[in-house]
């Protein structure tokens, strides 16, 4: 009886198409009786591989879980698939899930995790997430914390954040957690390292923002960023609805790059409804910031609101075109004409002015000599008349345009880009005439170009979109005319407009059908895409063309009626049945063998492609059996190209069952490039894990090269138990191929119980005679999954190795996937390797070890007599960056800053001792100790170091130079860069300053050049400078007298306000003919 209904069903799909045939099967399956099932289910699935996969599909709609659970982890990915859906339809015992997880292979368990994510399965997640950090790795276990409880994900998440980043899922879920675990990873991060880390997890903490924004605002202002990332800036929203205040200071406090785009309109709304402080500030340091604030403002506040925030200046009241667009009238006019009146060679604020004044200078300009000139003048004429708003500019504009008739292209491509850039809106009937003309003129030129008529396509695809089925009747009229002369190529359409678009250009359209080439029709089906299923009657056109069309035509027509994967299986066979010859479409075969399978027969007689056999598993057993042939054929004929047969045996590895007999021809075949074909395509049939032996027994042989990387695929589908044994014995076999053993140790570290990946990698590196690049590949994979396999003692012995393998270390070993207890090794590694001969594993160690000298304080210290000892020649400059950087970081005392007893004090107290005492006199070398100091000096920048502890740095250092006299050139540039124009003491501190070059002019007048910096940067509160400047201007020695005239430039920047004015004219009366010539070269006003 069982073989009797499975006989029944199978004859009864066998002529429906693939989505019928498994709706039949589970409609019919879902209403046998339970007994009826099992007894139909134990039938199928005795059978071949189609049978069982029906067999799992019919256990789905019967809701038969048992079958299901049995095959969770089966070889077939199809059968695999249905048990995986049925997770989150039936009750699945956790015990099930969680055995397959600890055992199945790392294909399998990434299907089943997201199956697990889909249903939502939290109890089998909560389970499993342990577990599988274990045995696994991090990363694995990771996966699963979305549909963790917030219980579980804050008790996990410490031990996982090493290796993951925040997603949007875990973020969006679970808000708390995440930054809670930010909090404490950013507590404990150095400064220089946070912008990545904000940078790495952006995408989850801008989730968790969506949720509670008011703790990443905390978040951002206590450990605050350089660069606010992308996904961050998309959440200001929520961050100004929390506190506008706050959200503009921490913009204020970043930087904005070039690219990031302007403040999105819900986020200037919220800033200027509330009006923080600083909001003006904020809208001047990036124009299109300006823009979008502005355009929140109301029209009679922008002009305020604008000089509110201007830069101080001569150009305070000067703005750009385009702020100048969204001003009132009145303004935008007089301050066009400031503008015009300050320079009369700048035409462009013309455009912003009157039409009565701004047209004849623009008329006057259109007879330049130069086409690209007149060309500006023509489309400033006409941006003149769209911004005056005056009733009749623009038609007066367009009258004047006709007079372009006998143009070069280039003049009329400037003037119809400007038309085409005209709201649509402000065209009627009365211009229709107009642009008639204008059409006409610039596609009768000989000169006309694409881009000329692209225009003018663009302009009537705008009028389309804006008056279809409007009264501007003769306005369209001119719109339909010009899409048709121009076959409408590049003409796009306002979205949901397209019906009423269509509407109008019907008669276009119909007559385009009838024609050969139907080009306007396919031109506007092409560009609108799936936009086209808005305009059905586009469709019926299309299906015109089949019959009436030429061979091109056709086939961008059958291109386009397939694209809908709603009606295409429908229309594909009503093309088929019309003509035949179109299976040798490629968008015809793409349906038919996808969906239409019923159809496949004529197909299967013509030669066969890789896309053709993409979905070959949805075809019944006789369908592949005749593609199997069809490819045979080509493989077996010698008369074929190599490459050809080749390729016909890469695609058989996309038929079930079939394709992997005629693979196994071939795999020892004599012809290399047969041979390595075969081997290569056998993990891609649907048993992958068979061909492992297969690939793995060429290990020693020349197909290594072909094979051991094609094993990549097939261990994923291999059971750790089963691919142990042959990795371990590629990797320690000294007769395997370089390239097997380097493969071999990846996939052992990827695909292996972590605990054996860990042994056999420790085995690899010390077996005897080893080669030196496994080794490498050995460091590299230990480097690069070092939380999950925390293989230390390798490490060590690879940092006292050959270059190659310390350049593995620094390449592949990342610092923030080192997890805590683990820092102390890591950093020990970089001061090792910071010293390294090599210059790039030098460079690249030092920088880390910046960072993370705090957890190796000893071996940080280690490196100070490299700077001190004066004997050390090629080490020493590497040493000294080592030692300048970490005083600059955030790491505490003796490593950080530079007060006494820390290790950048001993180190300069030694070498200023050296110097005091006199240098000695070693051959070929010139004073080593006072070179040593300038290195460690020198270089002390930090992009992120916080301003106070920069300065109380750069001022500790200058202390201790100070104390040998040759050395205050050094120690002065320390005080300058420890100097803060911000602050009310600058003007004291200048002074001391003053007090100690006062008897060395050279030095003074070197110092007062470095004060410039202060007084010509742009400052927004210059009052301290200015103070500072009296103060210092107010004495009668040169120190004092040149620094003042350096602060003095700042007045440049502000327009010389009188305040400034007093102290340069005070200056040009100082006593010093030094002052007084420094002063008069400072000019306030022009000739």
């Amino acid at each position: 009886m069982p073989q009797l209904i499975a006989d029944r069903l199978l004859a009864a799909v066998e002529p429906l198409p693939h989505s019928l045939r498994l709706r039949q099967v589970a409609r019919t399956c879902a209403a046998l009786a339970s007994s009826d099932l099992l007894a139909l289910l134990a039938e199928l699935d005795g059978r071949g591989l189609y049978e069982r996969r029906l067999a799992a599909l019919a256990a789905l709609a019967g809701r038969q879980a048992r079958h299901l659970i049995d095959r969770i982890n089966d070889p077939d990915p199809v059968v695999r698939r249905y048990a995986h859906r049925a997770i989150g339809e039936l009750p699945f015992p956790a015990d099930d899930i969680e055995f397959t997880m600890l055992t199945a292979p790392k294909a399998v368990r990434d299907e089943l995790a997201r199956a697990i994510l889909r249903a939502g399965r939290t109890d089998v997640a909560e389970r499993l997430v342990p577990v599988i950090r274990r045995r696994w790795g991090a990363a694995e276990a990771a996966r699963l914390l979305p549909v963790c409880s917030a219980e579980v994900v804050s008790a996990e998440l410490p031990m996982l954040a090493h290796v993951i980043t925040f997603s949007t899922s875990l973020g969006g879920r679970h808000p708390g957690a995440v930054l809670d675990e930010a909090e404490r990873q950013l507590a404990d991060l150095p400064y220089g390292l946070r912008q990545a880390f904000w940078d790495r997890h952006a995408r989850g903490l801008a989730a968790a923002a969506t949720r509670t924004p008011a703790r990443v605002l905390e978040l951002l202002e206590r450990h605050p960023v350089r660069t606010l990332p992308g996904p961050l800036r998309d959440r200001l929203a929520e961050l100004a609805a929390v506190s506008a205040e706050r959200t503009v200071r921490l913009l204020l406090t970043t930087d904005r790059h070039r690219y990031d785009p302007p403040l999105r309109t819900n986020v200037a709304r919220r800033l200027v409804a509330a009006r923080p402080d600083g909001l003006a500030v904020l809208a001047h340091r990036h124009h299109k910031d300006l823009l979008a604030l502005l355009r929140q403002v109301p029209p009679a506040r922008r002009a305020a609101f604008y000089d509110e925030g201007a830069p101080p200046g001569p150009y305070r009241y000067w703005c750009s075109v385009d702020v100048l667009t969204v001003l009132p009238a009145k303004e935008r006019h007089a301050r066009a004409r400031a503008q015009l009146a300050a320079d009369s060679q700048n035409l462009i604020p013309l455009a912003l002015l009157p039409v009565a004044e701004a047209r004849p200078r623009l008329l006057a300009e259109t007879r330049a000599a130069d086409a690209w000139d007149r060309g500006w003048a023509w489309a400033q004429l006409v941006h003149q008349a769209e911004l005056s708003g005056e009733p009749g500019a623009l038609p007066e504009a367009l009258e004047l345009l006709t007079r372009l008739r006998n143009e070069q292209d280039p003049v009329r491509h400037e003037a119809l880009n400007a038309v085409a850039a005209v709201p649509s809106r402000l065209f009627d009937d009365a211009t229709a005439v107009l642009l008639e003309r204008l059409t006409d003129d610039a596609l009768a030129a000989r000169d006309c170009s694409t881009g000329t008529r692209a225009a003018l396509v663009r302009l009537a695809g705008a009028v389309l979109g804006e008056h279809a089925g409007g009264p501007a009747r003769e306005l369209l009229a001119w719109a339909v005319r010009t899409v048709e002369r121009t076959d409408g190529a590049g003409l796009t359409l306002p979205p949901r407009r397209e019906r009423a678009a269509v509407y109008e250009l019907r008669a276009a359209l119909e007559r385009s059908a009838r024609s050969r080439d139907a080009a306007l029709l396919l031109a506007l089906a092409e560009t609108l895409g799936a936009r086209a299923r808005r305009a059905p009657d586009l469709a019926e056109l299309l299906e015109r063309v089949l019959h009436s069309g030429g061979d091109s035509a056709v086939e961008r027509a059958v291109a386009l009626l397939l694209r809908d994967s709603d009606t295409s299986p429908e229309r594909v066979a009503r093309l088929l049945a019309l003509r035949p010859s179109a299976i040798t479409l490629a968008p015809v075969r793409a349906v038919v063998t996808r969906v239409r399978t019923d159809l496949l027969g004529p197909l299967l007689t013509t030669p066969l492609t890789a896309a053709d056999l993409a979905n070959a598993d949805r075809w019944l057993p006789a369908q592949q059996h005749l593609a199997v042939e069809q490819l045979a054929r080509t493989v077996d004929d010698p008369g074929r190209a190599l490459d050809e047969r080749a390729a016909a045996l890469r695609a058989a590895a996309r038929i079930p069952v079939h394709g992997e007999a005629l693979l196994r021809r071939y795999v020892d075949s004599a012809e290399i490039v047969l041979a390595e074909a075969a081997l290569a395509a056998l993990p891609w049939t649907e048993r992958p894990a068979g061909a492992l032996p297969d690939l793995l027994s060429h290990a020693a042989d020349d197909r290594a090269r072909v094979t051991l990387y094609a094993a990549g695929r097939a261990a994923r589908f291999t059971p750790s138990a089963e691919l142990g044994p042959g990795l371990r014995r590629i990797a320690l076999d000294p007769g395997a191929r370089v390239t097997s053993r380097k493969q071999a140790i990846r996939l052992a570290a990827e695909h292996l119980v972590l605990a054996d990946a860990a042994v056999l990698l420790r085995e690899a590196y010390t077996a005897p005679e080893q080669h030196h690049d496994v080794r490498a590949a050995v460091v590299a994979t230990i480097s690069e999954r070092i939380a999950d396999l925390p293989l230390w003692d390798v490490l060590t012995d690879a940092a006292d190795g050959p270059p190659g393998l310390r350049t593995m270390l620094v390449q592949h070993l990342r610092a923030h996937e080192v997890p805590m207890e683990h820092r102390p090794a890591f950093a020990g590694l970089m001061a090792r390797l910071a010293i390294d001969d090599d210059l790039f594993i030098g460079a690249s160690a030092r920088g880390q070890l910046v960072s993370w000298g705090r957890y190796a304080p000893e071996e940080v210290r280690a490196i100070v007599p490299l700077v001190t000892d004066l004997t050390e020649r090629d080490r020493w400059e590497g040493a000294a960056r080592v030692l300048t950087g970490v005083a600059l970081s955030d790491a505490a005392h003796p490593l950080g800053g530079c007060a006494p007893g820390s290790v950048l004090a001993d180190a300069l107290t030694t070498l200023i001792e050296t110097v005091h005492a006199g240098e000695p006199d070693l051959p070929g070398r010139d004073q080593p100790a006072r070179r040593r100091i300038a290195a460690l000096t020198g270089s002390m920048w930090s992009p992120d170091a916080p301003a106070e502890s920069f300065q109380a740095t750069q001022r500790a250092v200058a202390s201790l130079l100070l104390t040998e006299p040759v050395l205050l050139p050094d120690a002065t540039r320390r005080l300058v860069t420890a100097l803060d124009p911000d602050t009310p003491d600058l003007g004291e501190r200048l002074a001391e300053l003053a007090v100690l070059v006062a008897d060395r002019p050279a030095l003074t007048v070197t110092t007062a050049e470095s004060l410039r910096r202060y007084g010509n940067g742009r400052r927004e509160a210059p009052e301290h400078v200015l103070a500072a400047a009296r103060r210092l201007a107010a004495g009668d020695g040169l120190a004092p007298g040149l620094f003042a005239v350096a602060l003095t430039t700042a007045g440049a920047q502000l327009g010389w306000p009188t305040a400034w004015r007093e102290v340069l004219h005070t200056l040009r009366r100082h006593p010093r003919p030094d002052v007084r010539e420094a002063a008069l070269a400072v000019f306030t006003d022009p000739a």
